[in-house]
């Protein structure tokens, strides 16, 4: 599921910090992410990883990516894969990387430079395990966020009170999922009234929202 060949018809989300913890998550465009002909670099994420650390390392793999590559297509290429297990994990990975854009947008403001956002691409794997002395194989699921940067502009059309997509604790995934993906075609057919916009609060909000964005991408390939 969800290989790199297929991400340019998949949706980007950058996520950013609000007041009173919550995120927003504006959709990038339709672009293919770079790094497809490179074996990506795993950063597995535990549910003992500090958020505060992680962006912190993320910021600085960004910076660094842009000073040696001069291109945001160039950039891509050497930006990680968060790898995730566990609802906590993708708790830590999605606020690691709203954290990281505040602090992008602080450095970006310092420098004169373009707004830049990190941004990702949701996608389920499943792996294979196999026990040692014929033990028994197990699958394990793991999702993979695929990191890109885009420019941070403002919406074409900014999500009105009645459009933005509120996600929380009790949002039924298929729901969410049926949501965006209607969302998403109006979007692209150019019948949409406003930009596709996700506001999220909380661990179990923001996994239901990577498990749908996983199902969105997968209906995407």
């Amino acid at each position: 599921l969800g290989s790199s060949e297929s991400l340019s018809c998949m949706l980007t989300w950058g996520p950013c910090l609000q007041p009173a913890g919550q995120l927003l998550l504006r959709h990038g465009t339709l672009r293919r992410l770079a790094g497809a002909s490179k074996a990506p670099v795993l950063w597995k994420i535990y549910p003992d990883v500090n958020v505060q650390q992680q962006a912190e390392g993320l910021l600085e793999c960004v910076l660094r990516s842009l000073e040696r590559r001069k291109s945001l297509e160039k950039a891509e290429k050497y930006l990680p894969v968060l790898q995730t297990a566990a609802p906590a994990c993708n708790n830590i990975a999605v606020s690691a990387m709203a954290l990281c854009n505040l602090r992008l947008r602080r450095h970006c403001e310092r420098m004169g430079l373009q707004q830049l956002r990190v941004a990702f691409v949701a996608t389920e794997h499943f792996f294979l395990f196999e026990g040692k002395q014929n033990a028994e194989k197990r699958v394990q699921k793991a999702t993979h966020l695929k990191l890109g940067l885009t420019r941070d502009v403002a919406p074409r059309v900014p999500a009105t009170e009645d459009s933005l997509i509120r996600i929380a604790a009790s949002t039924d995934v298929r729901r969410l999922f049926g949501l965006l993906r209607s969302r998403w075609l109006r979007f692209e057919a150019g019948t949409a009234e406003t930009d596709v916009e996700l506001q999220v609060m909380g661990e179990a909000g923001i996994n239901i929202m990577v498990q749908a964005l996983c199902s969105a991408n997968q209906q995407c390939e």
